[in-house]
């Protein structure tokens, strides 16, 4: 998997009237869909048993959008960037599984953490929190952006964007005020700095199981050794 160490931060119009402004770090590489080489905080340990890098806490936040039960034995946080291809196959291929069995059968609580790569990425991120706030809202415009990413992650993207907040039921006023919205951009651009900083986050998807790092697109077929030795 290729990674890249070139990074800048940029300051966006991303569009509308021209008022709707974020201040989105840009990480560079091959299509956007890698992170920076980042330093973690030394919380890690190695953890030959899973063949990964582990933390011994990875607490849940309430900005957290969680689906599962509270006392499921596995939590699977995935970070990810909505214009990220493999973080695209990995929720239709490898969530829509997880969601259909394991999450309903208590076995897994499973959440999406931001982890944007380029402007397209942090508009969509910002898109997530709009409407009433639920969880199932969150994850059904998850579903609606990465299915149709091709669709709309290029070229015009902001309009297309917000003809998907329209099909959703955000009238355009709202779909501007929310990409204008510079706290939920900082914390957006905080949850992803978190990620990189202190769980070394490097590329999309990255994956956290019970605290052991995964990167990477993984099937269940991959994932289900890793529940076993888990449960």
């Amino acid at each position: 998997m290729a990674r890249t160490q070139s990074r800048r931060t940029a300051l966006m119009v991303l569009g509308g009237t021209g008022a709707v402004v974020a201040l989105v770090p840009i990480f560079a590489g091959q299509g956007g869909h890698y992170g920076a080489g980042a330093q973690h905080s030394g919380t890690a340990r190695s953890h030959a048993a899973l063949g990964t890098t582990h933390f011994d806490d990875v607490p849940l936040r309430d900005t957290d959008f969680v689906l599962g039960a509270e006392d499921a034995p596995i939590t699977l946080i995935k970070y990810g960037s909505l214009t990220c291809p493999h973080c695209a196959a990995f929720h239709v291929n490898t969530a829509s599984v997880l969601k259909r069995d394991h999450i309903p059968e208590g076995r897994v609580r499973y959440v999406h953490r931001h982890f944007p790569l380029n402007q397209p990425a942090m508009a969509a991120a910002m898109l997530l929190h709009s409407g009433n706030g639920s969880v199932d809202r969150f994850y059904g415009l998850l579903d609606i952006l990465y299915t149709e990413q091709r669709e709309w992650a290029s070229g015009d993207y902001i309009s297309s964007l917000r003809a998907i907040a329209g099909r959703t039921g955000v009238a355009g006023a709202e779909f501007e005020a929310i990409l204008a919205d510079e706290k939920l951009g900082e914390r957006i651009i905080a949850e992803r700095d978190e990620g990189s900083q202190v769980y070394g986050v490097t590329a999309t998807p990255t994956l956290l199981v019970n605290g052991g790092r995964y990167s990477g697109n993984h099937s269940i077929a991959q994932l289900e050794p890793i529940f076993e030795q888990l449960t």
